[in-house]
């Protein structure tokens, strides 16, 4: 039963620490960028949650991967007015870019990150598979968020 436990813990604080590896590389979110009337710009997003800090979400609007979200970082899409689906690790979302004007999408992962703090031993890796849900925003809800996160664009 002891050594359950210890093995349990360890396993925690090793995925805890190469988790803390895979922050994004870029610079601190410091302003949105106004797009012009021919461009339309696109935030996807992914707050700090360090249950699923460890994974990598790809990102995609169509077919065109456009990079991927770790955990706490943003990516700024430049895309032509139109409609679009967007492609977070799996899980899809329609957005209609209008010029000039910028769009956000959340890539929540909070119910992924409940389900695992209440699991233990094998199921731990299972669920750090989920795949979180996609979540419009408007420039109000979005920005706080953006100010605590990194830019994946980044090299």
């Amino acid at each position: 039963m002891a050594t359950n436990k210890l093995r349990r813990a360890l396993t925690l604080t090793a995925t805890m620490v190469l988790a803390a590896c895979a922050r994004a590389p870029g610079p601190a979110f410091s302003a949105l960028d106004l797009p012009p009337t021919a461009y339309g710009r696109l935030y996807v997003y992914r707050p700090s949650i360090w249950f699923t800090a460890g994974m990598v979400a790809p990102v995609k609007v169509g077919t065109v991967r456009e990079g991927e979200l770790h955990d706490g970082s943003y990516l700024n899409i430049r895309l032509a007015p139109g409609r679009y689906i967007v492609d977070v690790n799996g899980v899809v979302a329609r957005v209609a870019i209008v010029g000039g004007a910028n769009h956000f999408l959340e890539f929540d992962l909070s119910r992924s990150a409940a389900g695992i703090a209440a699991l233990s031993g094998n199921q731990l890796a299972t669920s750090l598979t989920e795949r979180g849900e996609l979540h419009p925003r408007s420039e109000h809800e979005a920005l706080p968020a953006l100010r605590l996160l990194r830019d994946a664009s980044a090299p």
